[in-house]
């Protein structure tokens, strides 16, 4: 194919295999990013739930398919639009604008166009840069609405234990106090009658009419016959 050997003589240089990882790495540089984006949509879709999701998550990965995913990056652009939509309206959400719509709309657009023109010195290179500032655009915003979606969606399956995890206990009132005036406070215990001397002997036992004079004892005034020596009651020496 190469006169004089002029294709054996590149390879023995190096320059096949240059060639060969230089095209290894140019792949990585925008194949790397471009997954990474389309596992952002993906993952977006998921956190929409079921019934509102216009297409399902895995259907973003066809943009990995060459000059198909032309076309269908617009279609993953107005779906992905229309299933966070609905997902709002469900949520009871106000909408945020155009969801990303426009700018997704406008990186669909700008990469058929560079897909056309981009071999033009000055305008291809003018599409491409501007292809790719939409299209980082686009991730950001698309990553913020994941962002919101996984938040909200773990605070509404997060319930805060009442006590430690357990189920939520109704508390119960405390019952009310009786109204009306207050009950008025005992007095004081009456102090019992005192005995008189002519009923009572001291020890229980009763005085008679002809057991002589009562008189009464000094220490604790307890009655005592004329004829004791000692009080019956406390023991002391009577005079």
């Amino acid at each position: 194919m190469f006169p004089m050997g002029f294709g054996n003589w590149m390879w023995d240089w190096g320059w096949g295999w240059a060639a060969g990882v230089g095209v290894i790495i140019l792949l990585g540089i925008f194949l790397l990013p471009w997954f990474f984006f389309l596992l952002n949509l993906q993952t977006l879709l998921n956190r929409v739930s079921a019934p509102n999701r216009a297409m399902p998550a895995s259907h973003v990965w066809l943009n990995f398919i060459p000059l198909f995913n032309l076309g269908w990056f617009i279609y993953t652009v107005s779906k992905v639009r229309d299933s966070v939509r609905n997902e709002y309206q469900t949520r009871g959400w106000p909408a945020e604008g155009d969801f990303a719509y426009n700018v997704g709309l406008a990186t669909g657009i700008l990469a058929i166009a560079a897909f056309f023109v981009g071999w033009v010195p000055v305008l291809g290179w003018a599409v491409v840069i501007a292809e790719l500032v939409c299209w980082i655009i686009y991730w950001l915003k698309t990553s913020d609405l994941k962002n919101r979606l996984g938040e909200a969606d773990t605070w509404r399956r997060y319930t805060a234990p009442p006590p430690y995890g357990g189920p939520e206990v109704p508390r119960t009132a405390a019952p009310e106090a009786p109204r009306g005036p207050a009950p008025a406070s005992p007095g004081p215990a009456a102090p019992p009658p005192a005995t008189s001397p002519g009923q009572q002997r001291a020890g229980g036992q009763p005085l008679g009419e002809g057991s002589g004079q009562v008189k009464l004892c000094g220490a604790c005034g307890a009655a005592y016959d004329s004829g004791d020596k000692f009080c019956r009651t406390c023991g002391l020496r009577l005079p």
